[in-house]
């Protein structure tokens, strides 16, 4: 019996293709660690923003809070809330939310 070789040779261009995969996939890596670190592609990192913008982050809250304690057509928004459905709620804030972009 014929014995099997122990190193296969590889086609020259097999090995180019090998190659060019390889170095597409450190291409990727590295694209991809880019995006990664990219804050514009997290938008909706919160707690990151929150923490790189304490102050900004307070006054929106008091913002928001006081928008919503604001009294719509039928009493305050929180009050709306607390008193029924969320269907029930959506005539105070449109108005509220219009006046208060104005």
């Amino acid at each position: 019996m014929a014995e099997k070789p122990d190193v296969v040779e590889i086609d020259p261009e097999v090995r180019a293709t090998l190659a060019e995969i390889d170095q597409a996939r450190r291409q990727f890596a590295e694209a991809l660690g880019l995006l990664k670190e990219n804050p514009v592609l997290q938008p909706l990192d919160l707690t990151k923003w929150v923490g790189n913008h304490p102050v900004e982050s307070s006054l929106g809250a008091a913002a928001v809070g006081f928008m919503l304690a604001q009294s719509g057509g039928n009493g305050s928004i929180l009050g709306t809330v607390a008193r029924g459905s969320v269907e029930s709620m959506i005539p105070s804030i449109v108005p509220l939310l219009f006046r208060s972009l104005m």
